[in-house]
C-alpha cells in the first residue's frame, strides 16, 4: 500500500513538474504583453547595433534594456559585483574567471537542462571551447560563447621563396620570429621589404611590447592588481629585445589601418585574425577576376609561443553570455543567448562553429585553433581602464628609448612610477584608498 502511494505521489510530482515545464516553454511564445530584459554590454554600440536591433526585430515582445560595463580593458570583480547587485541584469557578459567566480557563488543558471530541452547543437561547436567552458563551470555549462579572440602568424610565401628564406613553422617562439624578421633587413636588394609588420596604431609600440609580455607570461601587475611590477630584470631583457627589433627595422608598427604593408606585399610576416584571412581571400578573388592571378601566395602558422617550446594557445574566449540565477525571465534570457550564439549571427571572423572554422581563401584555419585556449593567467584583478592607459605610458617611454633620449633602465623606472601613480588613482576612485596607499609605498 505504501509503495503504491509512493508511486502515485511520485507520478503526481513528475506530472506537476512537466506541466510547469510546458507552461514555461509556451510562455515566451504566447506572451502578449512586452517584457523588459536587462542585458549587460560593454558599450552602447554593442548593445544597440549588435544586441537590441537584431534581437527585437525577431522577438518584438521582448524589449532589451542596457546595463553598460566596459570589461574589455580590465575590471575588478568587486566593481563587477557592485554593478550586478545594483543594476540587476538578466543576461551577464562574463570573462572566464568571472564566470568561474559566479559559479562558485551560485549566481548563475545552469544552461545544460535548457540546451538538452531545446536541442541546441552543442556538438557543432568547437569541442575544446565547450570543454573549456565546462571546466570553468565545474562540469556544467553556465555560459555560452561561439566567438573567440584568436590570432595567427601570416607570411608571404612568395617573398620567402624569392629570397630563399626558411618558412615559418607552427609553435615558433617570439625570439625565433624576430630572428627570421631580422634576416629580411640584411638583404641588399630588399630595402623596402619589412620583416614583421604589426597593427596597434592606437597604442603604438607599447601594445606590441605588452603582447609579447603576455605571450611570454611576463607579469606587470601583482595578483592583487594593486602593485606595478615592471622594473625587473626580465622586463629589461624584453625591452632590449624589442629595441633591437625596431632599431633594425625588422619590426614595424602600422601608423594607421591603411595602407597595409602586408596586404600590399611589402612585408614578409604579420600577426592577423580570421578577418585578415577573409580580407586576403577576398583580395585574391578580386585579383583573379581582374588579372587572372592571385595577389601573392600567403599562408599562416600558429602565433608565436613562449620561449622554451611550451605553447599555451593563441585563442581565448573573452565574452561569455550567462543568465543570472535571480532573473525573473530565464526563458527570455535563454532565447537571447541562443539568438546571439546562433550560426546565422556568428558568421564573422572568430566563429567557434566547427563548420565555419574550416578554410578561408582555400587556406585552413587550423593555426587559429590548433592548441587549447589560453590559460587565464593574466586575468588579474585589473581596475577598469588601467590597461589602455598603461599601454600608452609604455609606448611613450619606449619611444624615448628609440630616440636615445633615455636608457632602458630609466624608462622602466619611469614606467613603474607613472604606472603605479595611475593605478593608485584608479583604485582610489573605486574607494580602495588604503590599498592604493600601500601599493604606492611599496613601489620601487
Amino acid at each position: 500500500m505504501f509503495r503504491m502511494k509512493a508511486r502515485m505521489s511520485l507520478s503526481a510530482m513528475l506530472l506537476a513538474c512537466w506541466s510547469c515545464f510546458l507552461v514555461s516553454c509556451s510562455t515566451i511564445n504566447d506572451r502578449q504583453e512586452a517584457i523588459t530584459l536587462r542585458v549587460m554590454a560593454v558599450d552602447d554600440y554593442q548593445f544597440n547595433v549588435l544586441y537590441k536591433q537584431p534581437f527585437e526585430a525577431v522577438h518584438p515582445t521582448i524589449k532589451l534594456e542596457p546595463v553598460i560595463l566596459d570589461t574589455r580593458y580590465g575590471v575588478t570583480y568587486e566593481e563587477f559585483k557592485r554593478v550586478v547587485e545594483t543594476e540587476k541584469p538578466d543576461v551577464l557578459t562574463l570573462t572566464p574567471r568571472t564566470l568561474q567566480q559566479m559559479v562558485e557563488e551560485r549566481q548563475l543558471l545552469n544552461l545544460d537542462p535548457l540546451i538538452q530541452r531545446d536541442g541546441y547543437r552543442l556538438d557543432e561547436l568547437h569541442p575544446p571551447a565547450v570543454q573549456y567552458l565546462r571546466a570553468k563551470g565545474q562540469g556544467s555549462l553556465f555560459g555560452l560563447s561561439s566567438y573567440a579572440n584568436t590570432a595567427a602568424l601570416f607570411y608571404n610565401k612568395d617573398l620567402f621563396d624569392l629570397y630563399d628564406m626558411p618558412l615559418p613553422q607552427d609553435g615558433m617562439s617570439w625570439e625565433t620570429v624576430l630572428q627570421l624578421a631580422q634576416r629580411f633587413t640584411e638583404l641588399e636588394d630588399a630595402s623596402d621589404i619589412r620583416g614583421l609588420q604589426l597593427g596597434g596604431y592606437l597604442y603604438g609600440k607599447g601594445l606590441f611590447i605588452m603582447q609579447m609580455a603576455k605571450d611570454m607570461q611576463i607579469r606587470y601587475l601583482d595578483p592583487s592588481g594593486k602593485k606595478v611590477m615592471i622594473n625587473t630584470a626580465i622586463w629589461r631583457e624584453l625591452l632590449r629585445t624589442a629595441e633591437k627589433a625596431f632599431r633594425s627595422g625588422a619590426v614595424t608598427v602600422q601608423p594607421s589601418p591603411d595602407p597595409d604593408s602586408f596586404i600590399a606585399g611589402k612585408a614578409a610576416m604579420t600577426l592577423g585574425t580570421p578577418a585578415t584571412a577573409l580580407r586576403l581571400g577576398n583580395l585574391d578573388q578580386k585579383q583573379a577576376r581582374q588579372q587572372g592571378k592571385q595577389n601573392f601566395e600567403w599562408k599562416l602558422v600558429t602565433a608565436p609561443a613562449v620561449q622554451g617550446g611550451f605553447y599555451k594557445g593563441s585563442w581565448s574566449i573573452d565574452s561569455i553570455l550567462s543568465i543570472a540565477s535571480s532573473s525573473e525571465y530565464p526563458e527570455e534570457a535563454w532565447s537571447f543567448i541562443q539568438f546571439m550564439n546562433s550560426k546565422e549571427r556568428i558568421r564573422s571572423s572568430g566563429s567557434l562553429w566547427s563548420e565555419q572554422m574550416q578554410a578561408i581563401g582555400g587556406r585552413s584555419l587550423e593555426p587559429f585553433y590548433k592548441y587549447p585556449p589560453k590559460v587565464d593567467v593574466h586575468e588579474d584583478n585589473i581596475p577598469r581602464g588601467f590597461n589602455v592607459q598603461f599601454y600608452m605610458i609604455v609606448n611613450e617611454h619606449f619611444e624615448q628609448v628609440l630616440e636615445r633620449k633615455t636608457s632602458i633602465e630609466e624608462a622602466l623606472a619611469a614606467i613603474q612610477k607613472e604606472g603605479q601613480r595611475k593605478l593608485d588613482q584608479i583604485w582610489q576612485g573605486l574607494g580602495d584608498t588604503e590599498d592604493a596607499k600601500t601599493g604606492a609605498e611599496e613601489a620601487p
